[in-house]
């Protein structure tokens, strides 16, 4: 058997008030504040994460507050908490690490304590998927987790990767782990509630029992930023402070030369700021500063190292 199998069910008396099911928080603490805050949450209801609540985003820990030390508030396991306890290490995991130091041991044994999957009274949780018809004990780990392995053996069932059209249960099925188009595949029945949080989607959430969906959008694409990140500390070995320097120096200097180039024109007025700036060496930015998405990444995604950035700061003076 699965070394991280626990099998969890709530009883109907544990459910009082609303639950509250989330997608992928991959880290992202901050959204998931926005996102609870937004449902007006109270102590009375119970919040439910559909596994990958790591990985990705910039705030492990405040994802782990936010559900180890809290009551009502549950999780299970997902593809990227199973790498961390099966020792598959990759970047993601990496950046975690590093990001939570020596408080990963805390984080790791909360992790061994999560099932994965619920059976609440409202609704079933997955992480990835299930297979209709066969005994949640019967049920492949890999499968509700969403490893490769498990996408391949839910392929021989259903060819055309849709189970969630086999789901035959009373009550509806909440899952994450992958974007799709719509967030309710099967209206009141199936919730693909990943939104795509930590890469500059949505964190989405379903409150039950009204069948509500809430969604708030995420502040930035951080795992691009991570990756950057990495790429350019892997060049300069200990330069992470230069790092933060040169990008804290970079986007300053962006937004004052875009306030400067495009004073007096609106932000809707986008044709009008283009014609101003477009031969300008860093119109992209400048762009982008002038709609409000200027972010980190942005300045990663072309000076990748530390040496593009002193140039690129040197060629913006003062």
């Amino acid at each position: 058997m699965d070394p991280y199998w626990i099998e969890y069910k709530v009883t109907a008396s544990f459910m009082e008030r609303r639950t509250i099911i989330v997608g992928d928080i991959h880290s992202c603490s901050g959204e998931l504040s926005q996102l609870l805050a937004e449902i007006q949450v109270t102590p009375d209801d119970t919040v439910v994460a559909a596994g990958d609540l790591l990985d990705r985003g910039p705030d492990p820990w405040g994802v782990y507050e936010q559900f180890a030390s809290r009551p009502n508030r549950l999780a299970i396991l997902g593809n990227h908490e199973r790498k961390h306890l099966l020792g598959y290490y990759s970047k993601s995991q990496d950046i975690t690490r590093k990001l939570l130091g020596e408080r990963y041991g805390v984080v790791h044994a909360w992790l061994r304590t999560l099932p994965l999957w619920l059976d609440l009274p409202e609704a079933l949780v997955v992480h990835a998927a299930y297979v209709p018809g066969r005994p949640m004990e019967e049920q492949d780990p890999c499968i509700l987790a969403g490893h490769l392995s498990g996408e391949r053996m839910l392929k021989e069932v259903f060819p055309d990767g849709r189970w969630w059209n086999a789901h035959d249960l009373a009550k509806p099925v909440a899952f994450g782990h992958e974007v799709h188009e719509k967030v309710e595949l099967v209206p009141g029945r199936v919730y693909a509630l990943d939104g795509g949080c930590a890469k500059g989607g949505s964190l989405h959430a379903l409150v039950l029992p009204e069948k509500r969906l809430v969604s708030v959008k995420a502040r930035r694409n951080y795992w691009a930023e991570a990756r950057c990140r990495v790429a350019v500390e892997t060049s300069a070995p200990g330069g992470g402070k230069a790092l933060e320097e040169l990008l804290d120096a970079a986007v300053s200097r962006i937004e004052a030369l875009a306030g400067s180039l495009l004073a007096g024109v609106p932000r809707e007025a986008r044709a009008e700021a283009w014609t101003r700036i477009k031969d300008h060496p860093v119109a992209g930015l400048l762009m982008k500063s002038h709609k409000g998405t200027l972010s980190t990444a942005s300045v990663l995604s072309r000076w990748n190292t530390l040496d593009k950035l002193r140039e690129l700061v040197e060629s913006l003076g003062r």
